[in-house]
């Protein structure tokens, strides 16, 4: 066991730290419950009306409020204890998941109130992204373990996509789609256990400023380092068009593949699983990755040259292989970016920038979603997934002729000082 145990602490920092294995163990489950949610709902949309338009629509709504909140967000957390926060978003969550599951089991549930539940649900994530980082940040101790546990976390979230999406391909038929609602709501139980179980040191707060100006602060923190703001800028672009072709599918998946519920959870699968295989190279070599441009060559010839052939594919093991590929050059760019900008924070304001960060990530995967639904719906979900696609390389293209001047390097961090927010111990 112990054996065992040196070569998972050496293969993952982030696990000699007790309170970051709590955090995993919590986060799993909650991310199988959120991706079994949304395969759900996506199916649900697209039963009751047989359009990628609206697929699209509902899958962006759960997105665009965290865009206008979550740099707002993260302000506030900032200023409170960050699993008090967490508490208060697993329980509206939990309550919002019960809600619609006993709306679509009465056979009450319109697409009004889907698309209601739907922007409620971005509501609460604009505090719980932002919150649930900052709170893994406080469960390491050394910049290694940091790089480790951002990209764990991407892990578990790619885990979390396998995991719900095997769920779904088994719940959607064996209890309803009602039934798979209800059963997320029951697995934010485990975050909150997990949370009541951590021990972790106080950490500095914010006083209780004016929101606006803490805000003014955090993004005045954001422009005075060097580099950070275009990183987070290309996080919000590679989210625009390497997420967005999720959204429609429920839509491929029927289109496509000739499939249901079944084949929806197998493209979820394996996304997901070439995701997870990348975030553990990224865990152990994010430096190398980040210094030496590999990301921006398999940002063109192994993620996005992927998706235009998945476009291509009407075969569903080919689709699958393709799609392992892509979410391999996904994850691989955006944990590198990510652990990147968040190493280089100030503690105090950790809660701001990854607010930021949430705000650019999911208002790209927000229009994505949105424009995947609208080409889906007047070209065809085959053609939209391969416009996407050629954007996509282009753009790839671009960044690694421009590699020199665009690096992703770790952000030097100047001793600019906080303006305007007054921290105290």
């Amino acid at each position: 066991m112990n054996k065992i145990n040196r070569t998972l602490f050496n293969l993952f920092p982030a696990t000699k730290e007790a309170n970051f294995r709590l955090f995993l163990y919590g986060q799993l489950i909650s991310f199988a419950g959120t991706w079994l949610q949304a395969a759900t709902q996506g199916w649900l949309v697209k039963d009751m009306t047989e359009s990628a338009k609206q697929v699209g629509i509902v899958a962006s709504l759960s997105l665009f409020p965290a865009f206008l909140l979550a740099f707002f967000g993260g302000t506030m957390v900032d200023r409170f204890d960050k699993r008090k926060v967490l508490y208060a978003t697993q329980i509206v969550a939990m309550i919002q998941a019960f809600v619609l599951g006993y709306l679509t089991i009465t056979h009450q549930i319109t697409l009004w109130e889907i698309k209601l539940l739907a922007f409620s649900l971005g509501v609460v994530n604009a505090l719980d992204g932002p919150a649930r980082h900052a709170l893994m940040m406080q469960t390491t101790t050394t910049e290694e373990q940091l790089r480790s546990a951002v990209a764990m976390n991407a892990s578990l979230i790619m885990l979390g996509q396998i995991a719900g999406g095997l769920l779904a391909s088994i719940l959607i038929p064996l209890v309803g789609v009602g039934g798979s609602f209800i059963i997320n709501g029951l697995t934010f139980i485990a975050v909150i256990v997990t949370m009541l179980l951590m021990r972790l040191e106080k950490h500095p707060e914010m006083k209780h400023e004016h929101a606006i100006r803490a805000m003014i602060s955090g993004w005045e923190y954001i422009r005075s380092q060097n580099g950070m703001l275009l990183q987070i800028l290309l996080v919000g672009i590679i989210a625009t068009l390497g997420f967005s072709y999720r959204a429609i599918f429920p839509i491929i998946a029927e289109k496509i593949f000739n499939g249901g519920p079944a084949t929806l959870g197998f493209l979820q699968v394996a996304v997901a699983t070439g995701a997870f295989v990348a975030s553990i190279a990224v865990s152990k070599y994010s430096k190398q990755l980040a210094q030496h441009g590999l990301l921006f060559k398999y940002f063109v010839v192994g993620g996005w040259f992927m998706v235009v052939f998945f476009s291509l594919t009407h075969w569903l093991p080919c689709g699958l292989a393709l799609l392992v590929v892509s979410g391999a050059g996904l994850i691989m760019v955006i944990s590198t970016l990510r652990g990147t900008i968040q190493g280089a924070t100030k503690k105090e304001i950790r809660g701001r920038v990854m607010g930021f960060i949430f705000t650019v990530f999911l208002g790209g995967m927000s229009l994505g979603s949105w424009l995947s639904g609208i080409l889906a719906e007047r070209f065809g979900s085959s053609q939209a997934v391969g416009v996407i696609g050629i954007a996509s390389m282009a753009l790839g293209v671009i960044l690694f002729a421009k590699r020199n001047a665009i690096a992703i390097a770790p952000v030097q961090v100047t001793n600019a000082k906080i303006p305007i927010a007054k921290v105290v111990a």
